[in-house]
């Protein structure tokens, strides 16, 4: 996974050397894309003047168990990267449903049709990230990451 590639603060620079095809946009920004186990990771990268001031990550698969299996494993490589990302325990963080529980868990009938399988929170005091890997209407699952620079 190209995540630990990706540290806050990496200059346009290095980027630049890593990731020479991906082109940083006028507007200061950049998007690539991964392919993993059953799926393909899509990064959003934005920068200021000089670096990378914050990414964020989606995968969006099918709602089957395969797909529940491959981003789960996806979950649990980007909770491994996090004490390398500056980051101790999460400041907020919920249990990962099982698969049975979340296909038993109905969808609400409005507002928000998902249900969170497992979400994460974390600050050091100098960015901030979140992780939230959900079911999602009409039959997805989506993982979404991301981090920035706390203001």
């Amino acid at each position: 996974m190209r995540l630990h590639e990706l540290p806050l603060n990496l200059s346009r620079a290095d980027f630049n050397q890593k990731f020479a095809g991906v082109i940083i946009t006028p507007k200061n920004t950049a998007a690539m894309s991964e392919a993993i186990t059953g799926g393909v990771i899509v990064y959003v990268l934005q920068f200021d003047a000089e670096k990378l001031t914050s990414l964020r990550l989606t995968v969006n698969e099918d709602f089957n168990e395969e797909s529940y299996q491959n981003l789960s494993a996806v979950v649990q490589e980007i909770m491994k990267t996090m004490p390398d990302r500056g980051y101790a325990a999460p400041v907020k963080t919920t249990r990962q449903l099982a698969w049975k529980e979340l296909i038993e868990s109905p969808l609400p009938e409005s507002g928000d049709r998902s249900i969170a399988a497992v979400s994460s929170e974390w600050n050091n005091g100098k960015s901030k990230a979140s992780l939230t890997f959900s079911w999602t209407w009409p039959g997805q699952l989506l993982l979404e990451y991301g981090e920035s620079q706390s203001v």
